[in-house]
């Protein structure tokens, strides 16, 4: 059992209520296991030996040099600490998995930003490369041992090798996409960033190329994004990473940092931010101006010579006073303190221009706040309503709401874009996809009924 509360700041993990605990009578009444283990807990690895059902192990989230892997002689009468590498340990509470041989009760491995192994029941670890970090999961062949399915944020990966080679990774349509924003190219192509991988442009269609993947390539920014495309010079992109802004030419492949203010992005408490750039912070073209590119903190900030100067133009849009001290000790708690970009909290996360009427900016925070100015920034209107329903996709400008999953994957749907007639939509676990006709009603048109969803993977576009 694990005490852990995800806020939007901050993630809190460990209590001295959380623990390994055991039955014996299909879980009917349960006993909290305490011999040798530490009082106060975060997230538990646990794992029982079905070579040695005598032996369990245990990988612990606790305070100092209390955390590590934990190993029980005894069925969990009592344990012992037996190794303390902290590798085994970076962000626990997002990793934390053990896994035990189901033939050689000496042998288990460890699921982490990296993945390691151990040949001598945990007393050493051996790091065991993985065609992606971050790993998650993975289970064991108990005919064949050789052979393991092993799982991390690029993907599965099996080996009939021990872990010496792998299978690739790149048949698999699993990509998870924050964002998707088209150029105004013909074919159109879309650019979307990746979870914990780079930035991606791929073409809605594929006109040459014996592959795919030759019409693929990587963009500015990173995992986080956005990105934006020059709508005048398609070759111009530009590309966040944790707020930190840059711009590729793609005639030239050069890179250049446009950052609003150099500061660094992680570890700190929000108050502690100059300016408050979310994970994914916002980058818009004015659909006006080509040379006005908009980006947002907990302000809306504006450039019109490409990033080389910036100016704010408006007041903090979010509702930071009502919040303001809830990390001033520092992000999380109370075993471990995290703080990549995805914590900073209180920020502009959603900006439109109309397209309609130039100067009239639409600005929503992650706290709740939703913002209007019709002349240019110059005033800014407060417009939040009391009270926000979930809905679906509507006919009737709102008035009635019903399902529009269609032929959708039961996953995440992160972004949505209309390009012309087409529907675009970003996943957080199965791809890209696009409905290739959003015409309603005209029964000389396609329908919106959704067979015509089709998902950009490997066997068609990315």
């Amino acid at each position: 059992m694990w005490t852990a509360e995800l806020k939007p700041w901050a993630m809190f993990s460990g209590s001295k209520m959380g623990g390994v605990f055991k039955t014996t009578d299909g879980g009917e009444t349960w006993t909290k296991l305490g011999g040798g283990l530490p009082e106060m807990i975060g997230r538990i690895g646990i794992s029982v030996s079905a070579a040695m059902p005598n032996r369990v192990y245990a990988l612990l989230e606790a305070e100092g040099s209390l955390r590590g892997l934990y190993r029980s002689e005894d069925r969990g009468a009592t344990f012992r600490r037996v190794n303390g590498d902290q590798s085994m340990l970076a962000r626990p509470w997002y990793y934390t998995h053990v896994y035990a041989d189901p033939t050689n009760g000496d042998r288990v491995f460890i699921n982490n930003e990296g993945f390691f192994g151990s040949d001598d029941a945990g007393l050493s670890l051996v790091n065991i490369p993985t065609p992606h970090g971050d790993n998650h999961d993975m289970w064991i062949n108990p005919g064949h041992p050789e052979i393991w399915i092993q799982s991390n944020d690029g993907g599965a990966n099996i080996t009939f090798t021990d872990g010496a080679t792998w299978s690739t990774q790149y048949n698999q349509p699993t990509g998870e996409y924050y964002t998707v924003v088209a150029d105004d190219r013909f074919p159109y192509r879309l650019y979307a960033p990746q979870q914990d991988n780079t930035t991606l442009s791929v073409p809605s269609i594929v006109t040459h190329g014996l592959t795919p993947f030759e019409n693929w390539f990587g963009g500015p920014g990173c995992e986080t994004g956005p990105l934006a495309v020059n709508p005048a010079k398609p070759d111009i992109v530009y590309g966040a990473c944790k707020g930190w802004v840059n711009r590729l030419d793609r005639t030239t492949d050069q890179l250049r940092e446009i950052w609003i203010w150099p500061q660094e992005g992680h570890g700190l408490p929000n108050a502690d931010y100059k300016y408050r750039e979310q994970w994914n912070s916002q980058i818009r073209f004015s659909p006006h101006d080509p040379d006005v590119i908009y980006h947002t903190s907990q302000y809306v900030h504006r450039t019109r010579d490409e990033g080389q100067t910036w100016e704010i133009i408006s007041p903090d849009l979010t509702r930071w006073e009502e919040h303001k001290d809830v990390d001033r000790d520092g992000p999380g708690g109370p075993l471990t303190r995290d703080q990549t970009g995805v914590e900073v909290y209180g920020t502009v996360f959603a900006f439109e221009e109309s397209p309609f009427r130039k100067g009239l900016f639409w600005a929503g925070s992650d706290d709740g706040a939703i913002h209007i100015s019709r002349d240019e920034g110059a005033s800014w209107q407060d417009i939040t309503p009391p009270g926000l329903p979930l809905h679906s996709i509507s006919f009737d400008d709102g008035a009635h709401w019903q399902s529009f999953q269609q032929s959708l994957p039961r996953t995440p749907v992160m972004d949505l874009l209309i390009k012309g007639t087409d529907l675009v939509v970003a996943t957080q676990g199965r791809g890209l996809w696009i409905l290739d006709d959003l015409t309603p009603g005209d029964p000389r048109r396609r329908r919106c009924d959704g067979t015509h969803f089709h998902q950009l993977g490997p066997r068609d576009q990315g």
